[in-house]
């Protein structure tokens, strides 16, 4: 999801950024571990860190 404040004069700019990513690892797989790699990926995320608006990223982690 992206939020997006536009006053009205042609212009613009996001305010937010909203990931919904879903990662699916082995039904034998660790749900934590996975969360915890995913957390640092974001965290080191070289488009992230380089954007002027927040991006939250909020994982969904399926065991198959």
């Amino acid at each position: 999801m992206l939020a997006i404040d536009a006053p009205g004069d042609g212009g613009g700019r996001f305010t937010r950024v909203d990931l919904k990513p879903t990662v699916t690892i082995a039904e034998t797989g660790d749900e934590s571990v996975a969360e915890r790699l995913h957390e640092t990926a974001h965290e080191q995320c070289l488009i992230a860190n380089s954007c002027a608006v927040p991006i939250r990223c909020n994982a969904e982690v399926l065991c198959v």
